[in-house]
């Protein structure tokens, strides 16, 4: 247990790691944490350079409030491992600071068009960075990822049935996995999120924290070991995991609990030294995008309508918006003056998504405007 081992040759000390079916040389980052487990220790215990007075908890403070009800006083960051007993913060607090200091604690999210990274002239239809602590980048990339994920549904004889492209359960699990179980000790790596037309991809630093490739083993009953049992113990008083280790399971849960699951439809998980990934697959991508559409009558296909960007106009049930529709109506109701990047900011809607809501709502005698597009106002018909 007392890495790392060495292979001694002419006064050369090297460390070599298992990968796939060969022996490779470790790098500075896995032999970093090689010297942690052998010294019993993680990266979010160890103190940092930064001193605790300089940073504020803020967003934490009322994070912990809203879940538990309580306050956090001064003597609980000791307890929690955020703070040492000379006033430091640990590397586990910078990550919970307001401002974390921390280059790495990043979230890349790309919105690709088409299946691969460069199918066209057109790359990447959005993207963003995210920087900061890890509630605020679980927040941001859940927002992103939500704005991406396209929901369908379809009516039957007696109900309507509806189909995320990604359950947000299963979404949310993969998050968490990623920001609590990442190797920080990666200076200018990040966390990279990528959304193609039929899979999302969450892909974090840091393979299975005991060398284990995840692919090997069978998912629905793998033994937690966690990289930074700090943040992990945090974020299960935060209600935000489990210390059961039931994250994989949830997430495959999420997915066969799904409106047209299938086998096809199960994520796939991945890891090697360096790196995890988690591949979430597009329930809604196919050539029939209703997997009973041939079984429904003419009237019940007529009726099928995705609940995407485009005109909701259910046909027998009356014309039925869509929540962005919905939103966007609100803000154009209480001001009939808004403009389209206006209503994109509010939003965070992109803008032709913005644009494509509103003619919707104009086509459907939602809303109709009075004067010019420049000096001109909203009337509200109906809502």
């Amino acid at each position: 247990m007392n890495t790392p081992y060495y292979l001694i040759e002419n006064s050369t000390k090297i460390t070599f790691i298992r990968a796939g079916c060969s022996s490779v040389q470790a790098d500075t980052p896995i032999l970093h944490e090689l010297i942690l487990k052998g010294s019993n220790r993680t990266w979010d215990t160890l103190k940092s350079e930064f001193l605790a007075k300089d940073f504020s908890f803020t967003f934490l403070e009322s994070y912990y409030y809203n879940i538990t009800g309580n306050h956090i006083e001064k003597s609980d960051y000791y307890s929690f491992g955020f703070i040492t007993k000379d006033g430091f913060l640990t590397n586990a607090g910078t990550v919970f600071a307001d401002v974390c200091p921390l280059l790495q604690s990043r979230v890349f999210c790309t919105r690709w068009n088409g299946l691969t990274k460069a199918p066209s002239t057109i790359d990447a239809i959005d993207d963003k960075e995210f920087s900061g602590n890890i509630l605020q980048l679980l927040q941001e990339s859940q927002n992103f990822i939500k704005i991406h994920n396209q929901k369908i549904w379809y009516k039957t004889p007696d109900s309507r049935i509806e189909k995320e492209s990604f359950p947000e359960r299963a979404v949310f699990e993969a998050l968490v996995n990623a920001l609590v179980h990442r190797d920080y000790g990666v200076v200018g790596s990040e966390i990279h999120i990528d959304i193609f037309d039929d899979r999302l991809e969450i892909n974090n630093p840091g393979g299975m924290y005991d060398g284990e490739p995840v692919q090997t083993q069978d998912i629905e009953n793998i033994i937690s070991t966690r990289r930074n049992p700090v943040i992990a113990d945090f974020m299960t008083r935060i209600k935000l995991m489990e210390r059961r280790g039931s994250g994989f399971r949830k997430i495959l849960n999420a997915i066969k609990t799904s409106s047209g699951y299938n086998e096809a439809s199960l994520p796939k998980f991945t890891s090697s030294a360096y790196n995890f990934t988690i591949i979430l697959q597009n329930m809604n991508h196919q050539k029939d995008i209703a997997p009973t559409a041939n079984k429904l009558t003419k009237t019940q296909k007529l009726d099928f309508i995705p609940s995407n960007d485009g005109i909701n106009d259910g046909i027998n049930d009356g014309i039925k918006l869509t929540d962005k529709q919905q939103d966007i109506l609100e803000l154009i109701k209480t001001n009939p003056q808004i403009t389209n990047i206006e209503l994109s900011e509010k939003t965070g809607f992109p803008r032709p998504t913005v644009e494509r809501a509103v003619k919707a709502l104009k086509e459907n005698s939602f809303i109709e405007r009075e004067g010019s597009k420049k000096t001109g106002i909203w009337k509200v018909l109906k809502t």
